[in-house]
């Protein structure tokens, strides 16, 4: 039976690193760059107009990809992990299905990746995490997750929300407004804002679409990312989550 692309779903791996290195794998931990702080209460986006630009996500499932007898095959997500059947898919990544086995894998001939499928060929791998992350929450509960290590923190998009998590912000900080806008080759931009003591202040997100790899766990991202807040500059990979489609704020 051939597997058939039906759903979008996409889940919380690890973070990648504070400073992007070479080919968008995250670089080693340093502290978050210092940058000039924009105006209080300055948007980033100059009055455009608050329209939706989230980057066009194709649709994928979640499953667990293996190599059998040579032969690649695909074993979708069920609500208790891999449903037990898992399909023959040819190869039409160019290459990156098996690297991802080899690089992931850890000698278990397995990994666990949202993949775009179709007419039984897995046409492409939006993230690959080793096999220990769990099946259905590979992906995150939101619309995008941007993320990163040494020190962590992660920034979650979601309804015209943003959320900012560190080791000192478990709970989160949320911003307001929410709103994305889309740039040149596919890339993006996000703002979002709050109340601070001095005025507005501001939390802004540029993703661009190249393969991201987290800085410990060598996990695959399909977008690199750059979160500016407060004055600093964070660096490491996103990743769409379980709500990125269908299309929404």
């Amino acid at each position: 039976m051939a597997v058939a692309c039906a759903l979008v779903l996409l889940v919380p791996g690890c973070g990648e690193g504070p400073e992007a290195g070479e080919d968008g794998a995250a670089g080693p931990g340093e502290p978050p760059s210092a940058e000039p702080p924009p105006p209080a209460g300055e948007s980033g986006f100059a009055g455009a107009a608050r329209v939706d630009g989230f980057p066009a996500i194709p649709p994928s499932l979640t499953g667990d990809l293996l190599l059998v007898d040579g032969l690649l095959r695909f074993e979708p997500c069920g609500p208790d992990g891999p449903v037990g059947d898992a399909q023959p898919v040819e190869d039409a990544t160019g290459g990156d299905a098996r690297q991802a086995l080899d690089e992931l894998g850890y000698g278990s001939d397995r990994v666990r990746v949202a993949a775009v499928l179709e007419g039984g060929e897995i046409q492409e791998i939006r993230y690959a995490h080793p096999e220990d992350q769990r099946c259905l929450d590979l992906l995150p509960d939101a619309r995008l997750e941007a993320r990163g290590n040494e020190p962590f923190w992660n920034l979650q998009t979601l309804n015209g929300e943003a959320v900012w998590r560190t080791p000192e912000e478990l709970e989160g900080l949320t911003w307001f407004d929410g709103a994305w806008e889309p740039m040149e080759g596919g890339a993006a931009r996000y703002e979002a804002r709050r109340d601070g003591v001095d005025g507005a202040e501001f939390v802004r997100l540029e993703i661009v679409p190249e393969r991201c790899r987290d800085s410990m766990a060598g996990t695959w991202h399909p977008f690199s990312a750059t979160v500016r807040l407060g004055g600093f500059t964070w660096e490491g990979c996103a990743v769409e989550g379980r709500r990125a489609l269908p299309a929404g704020p």
